[in-house]
């Protein structure tokens, strides 16, 4: 009742499967939700008409209780169920993860009454409990453990025996078929970092795969993001290809390349169990939805809450039950006010004002030739019908100079942009030429409204642009670096079509004399359009346009040769490098799209 039937849960439930194709002719088959792969389909055929199916999900994972001595430890496990999305199953604040218990039947979070059929479908847990509960050995895999009829011994098996294991009799249930992918430990720290990332390492270098990494830009993300541009250029293109499709998970061309790190004896052979686990990854999707609903990261974030902290309270069924009845006051409270705590669209500000555009004529934008670089205004307002921003209520500093803002902003036609976007129809605003004795109000970060993402299945959210100075060492405090965000713009206008690469330097509010402008305006350096792709890496180049609108984040990484300079830093690459390589790794979006 307190998964199936919660009313919180309701507009992230679903009770019965789907199909979700990407063409209008069905043959290309969306695996996402666990109520749109072919499990559910199968088992909801083996039952009456009119069953509702529960498909279980467990997660078990070992995790320490002790600080700095001891050795207890707890295996806490964790149920949830499929029917709620998984967008809404990893945000720990939503509670759709509970100590493991339910009821054959109960009311639903849509009100009715329905016949449940509780079925375990997913077992979420790290390798060495994949193979305790397929009753194996860790030297096998716990998918396909071989099985021949014939009698031998457990040892020639590779089986370990466990009494009476608790899926003996479970109905419906296959538990070899519901072990799930593990990206974090099979993908991310296993194959990449344990093995890809160490490959990589003996070919090229140590310090110089640590001054390639040095010289990225900043982005939120992991090594795993920037690996193939980090490569780029540094190894022979053969170990490009084997890293780029390991990553890319076309595992054809990876085997067909791979003989490669043999011979240049980095390892002796690929008879390792992670690698081995990937090709049972494509099964899986198809059988229960995209692999990242089953990540073991989220089972670890509880952790903390249903077995540290329980066990530091020592009173541990007292502490958990007070725990779930304020939860329980505070779900009714949010309930009861007709607020959905699950659907938070939080930015970091808490004071923020939101703008609408009118229409796509609206964020039009004049183009500046100049010798050295291209830069244009524009209104931070959307494409197509209606775009959103949100930007804190008070600019981050107030009245500054133009020489601050050519010089600490990297803004050095400020004035020249200026002046060409208030002579330009789109500006509304009566021509007074700014001059440099002028002041101007910045801000240092954008919010700007993301669609629902038609290849993820994720709700719309928002995206934080960031144009910030850097800011001078003072007293304690040490010296932080500038930051400035490079974004797509998405252009329908004939003189500039398709997708571009701009770089953020400053955003603004324009002073009073000089128009009733709405809406902040944007400083940005354009780059060359995408139309050269690397032929190995598979990534575009682009470099600083010399001639001659929604928004989304994207990564640019440098492009470097073998050895690169000891001068580039993150912080000033974008100043110094003359190529960049547009990441496709970012997100997986980005990834389909480029």
């Amino acid at each position: 009742m307190e998964l199936i039937g919660n009313p919180a849960f309701c507009d992230a439930m679903a009770y019965v499967p789907e199909h979700a194709y990407a063409d209008s002719q069905g043959t290309n088959h969306i695996y996402d939700e666990m109520w749109t792969a072919d499990w559910w389909w199968d088992v909801q055929g083996k039952l009456p008409a009119g069953a509702m199916i529960t498909p279980v999900i467990l997660s078990l994972d070992k995790t320490s209780l002790s600080i700095f001595s001891g050795d207890k430890k707890a295996w806490p496990v964790c149920l949830t169920i499929g029917n709620i999305s998984k967008d809404v199953r990893q945000q720990v604040s939503s509670h759709a993860t509970i100590l493991i218990g339910y009821l054959p039947a109960m009311v639903c979070a849509n009100g009715y009454l329905h016949h449940i059929h509780p079925i375990l479908a997913a077992y979420v847990a790290d390798f060495p409990e994949q193979c305790l509960v397929a009753c194996n050995k860790e030297s096998r895999c716990p998918h396909c453990l071989h099985r021949n009829g014939q009698s031998r011994k457990f040892d020639d098996e590779g089986l370990c025996a466990v009494y009476e294991p608790f899926w003996k009799d479970l109905p419906f249930t296959n538990i070899f078929t519901c072990i799930t992918p593990n990206i974090l430990h099979q993908l991310r720290k296993g194959v990449f970092h344990d093995h890809l990332l160490q490959w990589c390492i003996s070919i090229v270098g140590e310090k110089e795969v640590d001054a390639h990494f040095q010289a990225m830009s900043r982005y939120p993300g992991i090594l795993t993001r920037v690996f193939v541009g980090l490569l780029s250029g540094t190894v022979d293109d053969h170990i490009l290809v084997v890293c780029q499709q390991h990553m890319d998970l076309s595992l054809k061309t990876f085997h067909d390349h791979k003989h490669i790190i043999i011979e240049l004896q980095i390892c002796e052979d690929f008879n390792i169990l992670k690698i081995h686990s990937l090709q049972h990854y494509i099964s899986s999707i198809r059988a229960l939805g995209s692999a990242d609903g089953y990540n073991t990261e989220y089972p670890k974030r509880l952790h903390i809450d249903y077995a540290k902290d329980t066990y530091r309270a020592k009173q541990m069924a007292l502490w958990l039950q007070q725990q779930e009845a304020i939860h329980h006051k505070s779900a009714y409270l949010a309930w009861k006010q007709l607020k959905t705590p699950l659907v938070v669209k939080s930015v970091d500000d808490n004071s923020c004002d939101a703008g609408e555009s009118d229409s796509i004529s609206d964020w039009a934008a004049a183009c500046i030739v100049h010798l050295r670089c291209s830069c244009v205004l524009m209104k931070c307002l959307g494409v197509h019908t209606k775009a959103h921003y949100m930007i804190t209520k008070y600019p981050t500093c107030c009245r500054v100079t133009v020489d601050q803002i050519c010089i600490k902003y990297k803004a050095p036609n400020f004035i020249l942009a200026l002046k060409q976007f208030l002579a330009s129809p789109s500006s509304r605003c009566s021509i007074i030429h700014p001059t440099k004795s002028d002041c101007f109000d910045i801000f240092h970060s954008l919010n700007v409204a993301v669609s629902p993402s038609t290849i993820t299945g994720h709700d719309e959210g928002m995206q934080r642009a960031q144009a910030t100075p850097m800011i001078t060492a003072r007293g304690c405090k040490p010296e932080c670096p500038g930051h400035f965000d490079t974004v797509f713009v998405l252009e329908d206008a004939a003189y500039m079509p398709g997708v571009h690469v701009a770089w953020i330097h400053v955003i603004f509010k324009l002073p009073n004399h000089l128009g009733d402008q709405l809406h902040p305006l944007v400083y940005i350096e354009w780059f060359t359009a995408l139309h050269h792709k690397d032929p190995v890496s598979s990534l575009y180049v682009v470099n600083h346009s010399m001639c001659h609108h929604q928004l989304n984040l994207c990564h640019l990484q440098a492009w470097c040769r073998k050895h690169i300079n000891g001068n580039w830093l993150s912080e000033n690459m974008l100043d110094v490098a003359l190529h960049f390589y547009i990441n496709s790794y970012i997100d997986l979006d980005m990834f389909i799209a480029f």
